[in-house]
């Protein structure tokens, strides 16, 4: 399958730069964690080509971008609910909010505090028109995943998926394909040349060789279809 690229213009318009400044300042107001103040660091991977157009300012985690770019290709974004799966911070809930979207995002909390992705949603209620409360669009146990009937899930970033079954009722699984995905992702786009050598004796060449064989999940049941590809992202539909 060809490789997708970024339609960076229109990301552009949907985020202003004062949109993403004011989004960054409320980051850092809200967690003094490294890997969550800075999302550009991504597991340490380098930028791939066709982000070199967009602005990596620190507001989104890679994948997230390529995220973004599929969901704008959808019409009549009203209707579609989305389950972010492993939310952390709860920076993609808050831009896809702000497209339209009904967005909701999932986590653990074991990184970081519910407490502080409520703040930060708290801080960035102000830049959206709509009245409803975005902290209450954070859900901490699976289970209630079901209950919001999602047509979308995004597994960005979540290396272990043992334990979760997709609801019946999504449409579209999006699935980073950094840490999220088998390797014959790594194998078809070259991603392992977008990596830097880590500090450690043992230098590792990406995040999934870290992980145990039986963790390495293919998160894709097969009654889904592979239908876009990008080179941090998977995009799959319901057949």
């Amino acid at each position: 399958m060809k490789r997708n690229i970024i339609d960076a213009p229109q990301f552009s318009r949907a985020f202003s730069d004062e949109f993403r400044k004011e989004t960054i300042r409320y980051i850092g107001q809200s967690t003094k964690d490294a890997y969550f103040e800075n999302p550009s660091k991504y597991f340490n991977v380098l930028p791939c080509d066709d982000l070199t157009n967009l602005k990596l300012v620190g507001d989104l985690y890679q994948p997230n971008f390529y995220a973004i770019d599929f969901l704008l290709s959808l019409k009549d974004r009203e209707s579609y609910t989305i389950v972010d799966y492993g939310c952390g911070l709860g920076v993609l809930v808050h831009y896809l909010n702000y497209l339209g979207f009904n967005s909701y995002g999932y986590d653990s909390w074991l990184q970081l505090s519910q407490h502080a992705a409520e703040g930060f949603l708290d801080k960035v209620q102000h830049m959206h028109k709509k009245s409803m409360k975005l902290r209450h669009h954070l859900i901490s146990e699976v289970a209630t995943i079901l209950t919001t009937s999602p047509d979308i899930v995004c597994v960005l970033g979540v290396p272990r998926l043992s334990g979760f079954a997709i609801p019946e009722s999504v449409k579209y699984l999006l699935v980073d394909s950094v840490c999220s995905l088998h390797e014959k992702t790594f194998e078809e786009f070259k991603i392992e040349k977008y990596w830097k050598s880590t500090n450690t004796p043992h230098a590792r060449p990406n995040y999934w060789a870290a992980l145990e064989p039986a963790n390495k999940v293919r998160p894709c049941p097969e009654n889904f279809e592979r239908i876009r590809s990008y080179t941090q992202l998977e995009v799959f539909k319901r057949r």
